[in-house]
């Protein structure tokens, strides 16, 4: 492999894509990539703001490990002659110390819509997927290009035509406003307002999905095609009502947001149509490109980060047997593989992969559990400070072995 195009899209959530289990919304183009990718079922971001999970992803450290001048994938790969370039639609989802260091760092820009548009090639995304497009048509190789997109999280201008078909017979209108929805949301509300934005939040990712599908076919036709992989992430999910917010400000250590999609395209491997039910998380991508371009001697001493090669290769295999996630205001949880918990008060406590958007609490009535998983993340806390965190370490067999 050559080349390698990344895309992070913000507040896309998981249970919006065919590929992830979806069957109420036609995502061809991802779908598409998915039969041809290996598809990871089981991929927890460490935190809910795109700018930790980008600077996890380039350094392949914790949010909570403190590494000043940790070395960088843009300048590792820099280093050996492999042109770096970042190409974004919101710079404020940046971390200013890393995206300094691309070759090159381009804001792509467009008029903010104030209104609907009347078809998908007019759209905010539409423009900005040709701007790209347009970018890596004069790229140099070898390259690895990162694509920064708002997503979910920039304007819902999809046509009213597009969101009217998500609605059946006697449903309410669908939401309108080209401003993402923003509110709270309890089971007392009114379920037509939920049902009116699952409306429009379905007709924007058809045209995510439309603007993708354009991209991939575009791709196939430049010359350099054949030499490039394709990596695609959700760098958040986008809180639908699950737990009480429609909207940006809901809670952030669930599911909904935390339990993101992610793809990895490799042409030598394609169609690769390979599902991994391993635990990864973003930080693992950062041994994982560098060993793609061939640039495993190159891998610094990591403690968190696992290379995903071996899922790629051996079939069963993990590489980590839990991700601690951290909010930036010190909240914490722990994702293990039978179990999520929510450092809270009350704790929460929840099965996996069975209860996937975290509804059914169990904390009362599997103490043993939850005082385990505390006693982890105390642990955790105190291991990743002095770089002593091992992801395959042994675990208390509570937390270790499948609940009954």
């Amino acid at each position: 492999m050559k080349n390698l195009l990344c895309f992070a899209v913000d507040r896309l959530h998981r249970n919006f894509i065919g590929a992830y289990g979806n069957t109420w919304i036609r995502t061809p183009g991802l779908d598409r990539l998915a039969y041809q990718a290996t598809v990871f079922d089981q991929h927890v971001l460490e935190s809910p703001h795109p700018h930790k999970v980008l600077a996890t992803i380039w350094t392949g450290r914790h949010p909570l490990e403190e590494c000043p001048g940790s070395p960088c994938l843009p300048e590792i790969l820099g280093g050996r002659e492999i042109h770096t370039v970042l190409i974004t639609d919101e710079p404020s989802i940046l971390d200013p110390e890393f995206s300094n260091r691309f070759e090159r760092y381009i804001l792509l820009t467009h008029p903010e819509p104030t209104q609907p548009v009347e078809e998908i090639s007019q759209t905010y995304l539409a423009n900005i997927f040709a701007q790209c497009t347009a970018v890596l048509g004069e790229q140099p190789q070898p390259f690895c290009a990162w694509i920064v997109l708002r997503g979910l999280g920039g304007p819902w201008d999809a046509p009213l035509e597009l969101r009217e078909q998500y609605a059946d017979e006697g449903d309410p209108p669908p939401y309108s406003a080209v401003e993402p929805p923003n509110l709270r949301f309890s089971k007392e509300d009114d379920p037509d307002i939920l049902l009116a934005i699952l409306q429009a939040y379905a007709a924007q990712v058809t045209v995510l999905d439309s603007c993708f599908e354009a991209f991939w076919e575009w791709l196939s036709g430049v010359g350099w095609a054949p030499e490039t992989g394709l990596l695609f992430l959700s760098l958040r999910g986008f809180p639908l009502g699950e737990h009480g917010w429609i909207g940006k400000e809901g809670p952030q250590l669930y599911s909904e947001v935390l339990h993101t999609p992610l793809m990895l395209y490799l042409p030598e491997r394609a169609p690769a149509a390979q599902r991994v039910l391993s635990l990864v998380e973003p930080a693992d991508l950062f041994p994982t490109i560098l060993q793609l371009f061939d640039l495993g001697s190159d891998i610094p001493r990591l403690q968190v980060a696992a290379n995903l090669f071996p899922l790629l290769t051996e079939e069963g295999e993990s590489v980590r047997n839990r991700v601690f996630v951290l909010d930036e205001d010190g909240s914490q949880a722990m994702r293990t593989v039978y179990w999520y918990f929510r450092n809270t008060e009350p704790p929460e406590l929840y099965i996996k992969p069975e209860d996937f958007w975290d509804f059914n609490n169990v904390a009362n009535r599997c103490s043993d559990v939850v005082e385990a998983m505390q006693q982890l993340i105390v642990q955790d806390r105190e291991a990743l400070r002095n770089q002593s965190w091992d992801p395959l370490a042994e675990l208390d067999p509570s937390i270790a072995t499948r609940p009954e």
